[in-house]
């Protein structure tokens, strides 16, 4: 090869003969061969010594970069580690030691104090007097660039979730924000109620006999598989196939990690998942559970085009007798038909699963409470008894019981669903903090939901602990005490987010644990049966003793 690159060269040159060429080279013209060899040694030196100033250079240029960036930042003041003020690497590599249920970002507060410095252009709060400062209805910041870590590809993304543009999000949640409301959460009952009862009866299979079982595996699968009944008029199939249909839960928890590393170094996330060139090879469309997802919206897109029965014509609306939110999707689209497309309803729906089957982190811990702590079980059963509340308990009946309030409350606020700093741009305008600390424009601020909800004064001793009890009037305690301490926990409390941007499918999410835990301990009594499992598993295995029928 070398030999050929060289006499291509050599007979290029008019101006050099052959023997004078190879006299400058040092080689004589015989042999033939060793002058090749020494050509090729040379080309080979040169390039490695290239390669090398071009790696020096590349350094250089990237020190004075960072060094740029940090001194244009104008954080000077914000406290911090001295690498953050350069580099988002130490919040990555101190993210990825803590680990999926750890938050180095704790230890970093309690040193530097409410505000620290995470990166370069990167500020953390953890005061919940901030809360409403950065996240209010009124100033609507956009969110930061560490969202994009959740579009794949570097396609644009129509999901509300990670749009960054406050007003172009308003446009695509206000389509579908009914489908949310409180208000019709009792329409989506019978659906939950139907998912329940497929819940039971894989328990009574799988528990017959005082059988071992991993009921936090099932308490998974009905989590998943009634979001898929809410969002497709149809289970996914978790509870009939006893198993991880589509691989759904291993690809949650997969990108769940990502996203919490990721979105500490977001920029890297453009040479991985957010790679463009990727999109040249990977199709969405050839996998399963988006082809699952698609053909389910397809064929009631088809229903929908369908004249109205008389049923449906007197009750008002059309679509099936139970509705759903692909219902009130598709209805959306005679009035906002540039919004709600068809990509866009897939879309939706998609969010629907993974976002929904987040709560599965939040069901593990209530159930893990109840195998480890009896007592809980027989408080909330003793509640249920008291209220007077029948099978199956219902959303409303729900509502009336402080114990299992808290349950749900605790379960959410401790859950670490991505466990990351939900970050805003700072206006042009600038920011001032209520500590009266003032962030530049340029700057991405965030709260993580883990910082506050570790704050004894906000939540009481023990803040990181599974006490549910927090939540319910203490004996003794005054309505006013009481009243002005659950009043200072809701402030701190970003279990779903905050402000403008707070997660659209709280109601969702809320119903459907809500009127799990009440009929799981209305009918079952979860029984200590050996190890309990392996919490980096989420195992939690017990026996059942069926209560009533």
């Amino acid at each position: 090869m070398f030999r050929g690159a060289a006499w291509l060269w050599l007979s290029s040159t008019s101006l050099l003969s052959e023997k004078h060429i190879l006299i400058s080279l040092g080689i004589s013209k015989k042999p033939r061969t060793m002058a090749v060899t020494r050509l090729g040694q040379l080309l080979l030196q040169n390039s490695i010594f290239c390669i090398k100033w071009l790696a020096i250079i590349s350094v250089v240029i990237t020190i004075l970069y960072f060094i740029y960036d940090s001194h244009t930042a104008g954080l000077r003041h914000v406290p911090g580690p001295f690498i953050a003020r350069y580099t988002n690497l130490h919040a990555f590599i101190s993210t990825w030691r803590a680990g999926r249920r750890g938050d180095y970002l704790l230890g970093m507060h309690e040193k530097y104090g409410g505000v620290v410095r995470v990166g370069p252009r990167m500020v953390s709060v953890a005061d919940t007097d901030a809360i409403n400062t950065i996240y209010n209805t009124k100033l609507r910041l956009n969110k930061s660039e560490s969202v994009t870590v959740g579009v794949p590809f570097g396609r644009t993304s129509p999901n509300i979730a990670t749009m960054r543009d406050t007003q172009v999000h308003g446009q695509f949640r206000r389509p579908i924000a009914n489908a949310y409301a409180l208000s019709t959460l009792v329409e989506y009952e019978p659906r939950v109620d139907d998912t329940l009862r497929s819940l039971f009866v894989a328990l009574d299979r799988e528990g017959a006999g005082g059988a071992r079982i991993d009921i936090a595996r099932w308490a998974f699968y009905y989590a998943l598989d009634v979001i898929g009944e809410l969002s497709f008029g149809k289970p996914i199939g978790f509870l009939e196939q006893g198993r991880d249909v589509y691989g759904l839960i291993y690809k949650q928890s997969v990108m769940t990690n990502y996203v919490r590393l990721l979105t500490t170094m977001p920029k890297l996330h453009y040479l991985l998942l957010g790679n463009p060139i990727l999109g040249l090879f990977i199709d969405p469309s050839k996998n399963t559970f988006y082809r699952f997802s698609q053909e389910r919206v397809q064929e009631r897109i088809s229903e929908f085009e369908q004249p109205p029965t008389k049923r449906d014509t007197e009750s008002g609306r059309s679509g099936p007798r139970k509705p759903d939110l692909l219902a009130y999707f598709l209805d959306s689209r005679e009035k906002y038909p540039d919004i709600m497309t068809e990509e866009q309803v897939v879309s939706t729906v998609i969010t629907n699963i993974f976002s929904g089957g987040l709560a599965t982190n939040a069901l593990y811990l209530i159930v893990h409470h109840f195998v480890t702590h009896p007592a809980a079980q027989k408080r909330l059963l003793d509640e249920m008894t008291a209220s007077g509340v029948t099978y199956p308990v219902t959303w409303t009946q729900t509502q009336k019981l402080p114990f299992l309030n808290g349950l749900i409350r605790e379960s959410t606020r401790l859950h670490l669903a991505l466990n990351c700093i939900m970050g805003r741009d700072v206006p042009p305008e600038g920011l001032i903090l209520p500590n009266g600390m003032r962030l530049p424009p340029g700057t991405a601020v965030g709260v993580k939901a883990h910082c506050c909800h570790g704050q004894e004064q906000i939540f009481g001793e023990g803040p990181l602990e599974f006490r549910p009890e927090r939540w319910c009037r203490g004996d003794g305690e005054g309505e006013e005490e009481y009243e002005a301490r659950m009043s200072r926990m809701e402030r701190g409390d970003m279990s779903f987010g905050y402000g403008a941007r707070v997660c659209i499918g709280q109601n969702v999410a809320r119903l459907q644990m809500f009127k799990v835990v009440a009929n799981l301990v209305y009918k079952y009594e979860l029984l200590p049966a050996g190890d309990i499992g392996d919490a980096a598993k989420r195992e939690v295995f017990c026996s059942l003793r069926r209560r009533t029928d």
